[in-house]
This record gives structure tokens, C-alpha cells and sequence, in this order.
């Protein structure tokens, strides 16, 4: 009988070890995928640039362009390339670049009066401008210039902050804006 006493705290003493090993690794793989969650979970600061708005071109030797751009993260940017040019686009393409209802007689006119197989009879322009970095909720206007008048007869323009896409952001899809302007 005593011997069966021992065995039997033997016995139970080796599984409580056993469930208390089995415990402490559970609890520790528990807390390595929490923290290993946690942390991917946790928002990195990160700069997240904006075009605001690209306003009416202006004439006065070249087309003169003004960009306002902000940078709505939490960091600042590092300098970045700008991208304006002109958009040769269909009706339906218009409507995807968010060209409203008002607007998109500019690009019917303009499928009319091309030559065959284009969406736009006007010169094609790309003009490319290094932008400074941009602090945290900074906003800046920018000017970009191109020789010839872009309202041949009417003006539609694309401008595309980090065209190259180097900067890390916060959002990666709001980094275009376009006007559209009849002439």
C-alpha cells in the first residue's frame, strides 16, 4: 500500500509537471503571436502626400501651372518627383478619371475634332518637378511651367505626386488629381 502511495504521487507529481510545462509553452507561443500581432497591427508613422487641387492654368510666356500639395501623414516626406501632363482620353476613360457629367463634352469635343484612332488633337506634354520634402500636414504650392498655351482648344491635365513611387505611405491610392477645363 505504501508503495502504491508513492507511486501514485510520483505519477501525479510527474503530470502536473508535465501540464505545467505544457502550460508555460502554451502561454509562451500565446504571447510570441500577440506580440508578434501587436506589432504588425500597430500603424507605422508614415508621410501620405496629396495633391489638393491643380488651379486654372495661367499664360504669361509659358503655361504656368499651380499645384497645391500637402502631406497628410504622420512624418515627413523625403523630396519627391511630380508628374503633370496632358490626358489624350476617351468619354469612358474620362468618366473613370471622375470627369462629372458637365464636364465631359470637353472630351467628346475633342474625339471630334482629332484625327483617326486618337482621343485629343492637342500637343502632349510631360513635365516632371522635384518637390522638397514636405512636412507633416504642411501644404505648398508648387509652379510648373511648359512652353506652349495647354488650352488648344480645351485643357486636361493629370498631376501624380511620387510618380515614381518611392515614398512609403500611409495610402498609395491618392496620389493623382486631374482638371478639366473647356477652352
Amino acid at each position: 500500500m505504501k508503495n502504491q502511495k508513492i507511486k501514485w504521487v510520483g505519477e501525479h507529481f510527474a503530470n502536473n509537471i508535465n501540464r505545467y510545462k505544457m502550460k508555460n509553452i502554451s502561454v509562451f507561443i500565446l504571447a510570441l503571436c500577440l506580440l508578434f500581432q501587436a506589432n504588425t497591427l500597430v500603424a507605422q508613422p508614415k508621410p501620405d502626400l496629396i495633391i489638393l487641387r491643380i488651379e486654372p492654368p495661367l499664360w504669361n510666356d509659358s503655361t504656368k501651372i499651380f499645384i497645391g500639395i500637402q502631406n497628410i501623414g504622420d512624418v515627413i516626406s523625403s523630396p519627391v518627383l511630380l508628374k503633370v501632363w496632358d490626358i489624350d482620353a476617351s468619354v469612358e476613360e474620362a468618366k473613370k478619371l471622375g470627369a462629372t457629367s458637365k464636364q465631359l463634352w470637353i472630351f467628346q469635343e475633342n474625339t471630334e475634332r482629332a484625327s483617326d484612332g486618337q482621343f485629343d488633337y492637342d500637343d502632349y506634354f510631360e513635365v516632371f518637378k522635384e518637390i522638397p520634402a514636405i512636412k507633416p500636414h504642411e501644404i505648398i504650392r508648387v509652379e510648373v511651367n511648359y512652353k506652349h498655351w495647354i488650352y488648344d482648344s480645351n485643357c486636361e491635365i493629370g498631376a501624380f505626386i511620387d510618380c515614381k513611387e518611392v515614398l512609403k505611405e500611409k495610402r498609395e491610392d491618392n496620389n493623382r488629381t486631374y482638371f478639366f477645363a473647356g477652352g
